[in-house]
């Protein structure tokens, strides 16, 4: 019996709840005693460079057997300036 995960959802916010980005990636059915990947490249867009943190949540779920599980992530980015970053020539 295959487990099978959903398709994954992206959405990242900004300091004030805005929501700078989303994004998908799709799912995968994983075989009995297999191991899966899901793995996507995430374009953030140069407006992010305005935003001291960002926070990215995950969602998707997983399944086999007519069972179904929720799967949720967080992840917090500090944002540095980007002065410290380059020189910026006055």
């Amino acid at each position: 019996m295959d487990l099978d995960v959903g398709d994954l959802v992206i959405v990242a916010k900004g300091e004030a709840g805005n929501v700078l980005f989303t994004s998908t990636m799709a799912g995968c059915s994983i075989a009995p005693d297999a191991t899966g990947t899901i793995s996507g490249n995430l374009l953030i867009p140069l407006t992010v460079l305005n935003e001291s943190s960002i926070v990215m949540t995950v969602q998707t779920q997983a399944g086999f057997a007519g069972i179904t599980i929720p799967i949720n992530a967080k992840i917090a980015i500090q944002v540095p300036d980007i002065e410290s970053m380059i020189t910026v020539p006055e």
